[in-house]
């Protein structure tokens, strides 16, 4: 069976993630630099356990294919979302004018799926369905997230950064290890936090995500 792909058009709205693009990035059509992007992404996806059999590689490749074809769609009136799914995840992207978002859904025997990718052995953090999102220059600038009311919500990856820093300096002091509500955090700060943990790619964050956890 080929690929199964869902497409969804969606009237462009502006989100919170908008506020970390600046204009000046701002162009006529959308576009990317995919090898920014492919790094990142794989970066992304080793943090939050990968999806085996799958590999890293192959789950890049099927999401770049995707946001290619967003983009194709794009044009300023709308955007489109494509989607593959597996049996328990949908990945998903959508291409906006000046960023682009990449999705993971679980799904509970998704009907009609292609890929056999299945999910990492801790996949709770794959509840809040994370959206990565991506600027024009193909870094990674914030995650979107549902908060504990069900709303969308998104961080800042700067924020995450500080996190780690301050999270980093406490261990370095023997101190438990805490994290902050930081200025530019979303209503749930909290959730934010945990997003920054899961899904951090810094190298700082291994060795954090190994104390919590030890």
């Amino acid at each position: 069976m080929g690929p199964v792909q869902i497409v969804f058009i969606l009237i462009n709205l502006s989100i919170p993630a908008w506020l970390y693009f600046r204009s000046s990035d701002a162009g006529t059509n959308p576009r990317i630099s995919w090898s920014r992007f492919e790094s990142n992404m794989e970066k992304i996806i080793e943090a939050s356990g990968g999806f085996a059999p799958c590999s890293t590689d192959d789950v890049v490749e099927y999401l770049r294919d995707l946001c290619e074809k967003s983009m194709e769609r794009w044009s300023p009136e709308e955007t489109t979302v494509v989607e593959r799914a597996a049996a328990e995840v949908i990945f998903s992207c959508e291409v906006r004018l000046d960023a682009t978002f990449v999705q993971f859904q679980l799904e509970n025997s998704t009907e009609d799926f292609d890929l056999k990718c299945g999910l990492p052995a801790s996949y709770k953090h794959l509840y809040p369905t994370p959206a990565f999102v991506f600027d024009r220059k193909g870094d990674w600038v914030a995650i979107e997230f549902y908060a504990r009311n069900r709303q969308r919500q998104s961080v800042p990856m700067a924020n995450c950064h500080r996190k780690l820093q301050l999270a980093l300096a406490r261990a370095e002091r023997g101190q438990r290890i805490r994290f902050m509500r930081l200025k530019g955090d979303p209503p749930d700060w909290a959730m934010a936090n945990r997003m920054c943990f899961e899904y951090g790619t810094d190298e700082g964050w291994k060795k954090i995500r190994s104390l919590v956890k030890n």
